[in-house]
């Protein structure tokens, strides 16, 4: 009877406090497997699992972020001897921003597990309910560990999911107003990993607290703009998670919301180009190149000097895919505001990158290059003395006639440093390099490479190497292609550009015969290059058989 129930309560006293202790196991499984039965044994027994073990994980949490270096390095050298028993030593001092933290991330997690177990059990008033919110918005905003971070941000999601479900709430939407910064920090996060789980606290605090347009403004141009922006991050998980927020969220209240809040998106997507990740460098090039093309232009035309400019930097980056996203922007804001990006006084040297690029070390940089020619072209007068298509022919004429320099031993890709930094062949030149390898700054991720350089100024990062010839010629090919599909624009000054490439028709044909002559190496990728070009300007009309 009751001395049995009161035996059977004792021992889920003991099992729940074996449990709490389990959290700080050496072992992450372990740790791990604990968080998940506090999960379990709070939905079984309800709120009084979090009345006696929730203000025990709590002070874990503070305690583990309360250690400074000196007390992480002795905790990290602690756990790596117990866990080899007398085995490996660690020879350094040096600890990772994801060692020593003892059951931090581990106590996080088995705080959300019982938040969510819980439910709306669980009110939002509990005070040690909202002393964990306080911690974990700090860990979120400050916190150096990638997983501490991306843990708590998950457990807010869950808070706002289970405890402040209620859309349109009073409560709900001054909940979402307080965590609002602390989620865009997590949006703008380096890790892809921490960037998802502050999505999916975005896209929950979208749900709740109402439609976008019910929210404060201050919320919104916290959350939006970066939202907005991770619809184009390179981390699939991320870009395909945003996308869908977006539709089910936001939907048709978007572009007036962008419209109507752009002073605070563009400063916002012209701080990212100059952000550390070159991933998010190129996501805000293309937001960028979305906002100046799919809105209306007298919503944009006074952006158009700050879009330029940040692009000008962009397209001096060491990252080729950032390059490439600057450089097809560029084109594109150049079509739509012709008159406004000459007035800059940039368009000159935004040419002249142009050109330079069309003797890029990447195909795809040299065709969108190309690509972005043709189109300014098309919107300047033909006697244009920086963008015309006489100026553009003379431009191809010199990179056609550049194959005659060509000499045996073509490169292809050769000395690339301003690409990506990866495959067999570079790290072969680098694993025995112990200068690489000595006193570097050693990264989270165990990576002892720096970041991709972002360019500005006078510092172009694009370039390491002295361009090939052929990579000259194959460059002034596509750009005779491109100008030869302007043929059937409307356009005067497209017309003009497609008379001036079908008189190049000589010159294409000569470095056509030079190529097919054989003597250096990537003739084959030029040639290429050219018949692609030649049967694309044939189907427009542009090289009849006579001419041939």
């Amino acid at each position: 009877g009751a001395a049995a129930g009161e035996g059977c309560e004792e021992k889920e006293g003991e099992i729940l406090g074996e449990m709490v202790r389990s959290v700080s196991d050496g072992e992450v499984r372990v740790r791990n497997a604990a968080a998940e039965a506090l999960g379990a044994m709070a939905a079984a027994r309800g709120v009084g699992v979090w009345e006696v073990s929730g203000m025990q994980l709590l002070e874990l949490v503070k305690e583990s972020i309360a250690m400074d270096d000196e007390q992480r390095n002795i905790s990290a050298k602690v756990a790596l001897a117990e866990s080899t028993a007398g085995g490996l030593v660690k020879q350094t001092e040096l600890v990772h921003d994801t060692e020593g933290w003892r059951a931090l991330d581990s106590a996080l997690l088995a705080l959300h597990r019982l938040i969510a177990a819980l439910g709306p059990a669980l009110p939002p008033a509990d005070p040690i309910l909202s002393a964990v919110i306080d911690v974990a918005l700090d860990a979120t905003a400050e916190h150096p560990n990638r997983f501490v971070r991306e843990t708590a941000l998950l457990m807010i999601a869950t808070v706002v999911d289970v405890t402040f479900g209620k859309a349109g709430d009073a409560a709900a939407s001054a909940f979402v107003d307080r965590i609002a910064p602390a989620v865009a920090h997590g949006l703008e996060d380096n890790w892809s990993q921490v960037r998802h789980a502050a999505s999916v606290v975005a896209r929950n605090m979208l749900a709740v607290a109402g439609p976008p347009e019910r929210m404060s403004e201050a919320t919104r141009d916290w959350l939006l703009p970066r939202v907005c922006l991770n619809r184009h991050y390179v981390a699939e998980g991320v870009r395909v998670y945003s996308q869908e927020t977006w539709r089910s969220t936001v939907a048709g209240y978007g572009r007036v919301y962008l419209r109507q809040s752009m002073r605070v998106v563009m400063p916002f997507y012209v701080s990212q180009t100059q952000a550390a990740n070159h991933a998010v460098r190129e996501a805000a090039c293309e937001s960028i190149a979305e906002v100046a093309t799919r809105l209306e232009p007298d919503v944009m035309v006074d952006h158009v000097d700050e879009m330029v400019s940040a692009l000008l930097d962009a397209f001096k980056d060491e990252s080729w895919p950032v390059r490439d996203c600057a450089c097809k922007a560029c084109g594109e804001i150049v079509e739509s505001f012709p008159a406004q990006v000459e007035a800059t006084g940039k368009l000159a040297e935004l040419v002249d990158l142009w050109v330079r690029h069309l003797a890029d070390n990447i195909p795809s940089v040299r065709a969108d290059t190309a690509a972005a020619l043709a189109r300014a072209t098309a919107v300047y007068p033909a006697s244009h003395p920086i963008c015309g298509s006489a100026a553009l022919a003379a431009h191809c004429t010199a990179g056609l006639a550049a194959l005659n320099e060509q000499t045996r031993d073509s490169t292809r890709y050769g000395g690339l440093s301003s690409g990506t930094r990866f495959g067999v062949a570079y790290r072969a030149a680098r694993d025995n390099d112990a200068d690489l390898h000595t006193e570097k700054t050693l990264y989270s991720c165990g990576s002892l490479a720096p970041k991709l350089r972002r360019g500005g100024g006078c510092m172009d990062h694009g370039f390491a190497r002295a361009t090939e010839a052929w990579e000259r010629a194959d460059g002034a090919v596509r750009l005779w292609g491109r100008l030869s599909g302007l043929r059937s624009s409307p356009s005067p000054s497209a017309a003009a550009a497609a008379a001036a490439a079908a008189a190049l028709l000589p010159a294409v044909l000569a470095m056509i015969e030079s190529a097919c002559g054989g003597g250096f190496a990537h003739a084959p990728y030029l040639l290429e290059t050219a018949w692609k070009e030649f049967a694309a300007a044939t189907r427009v009309g542009a090289v009849g058989a006579a001419e041939v």
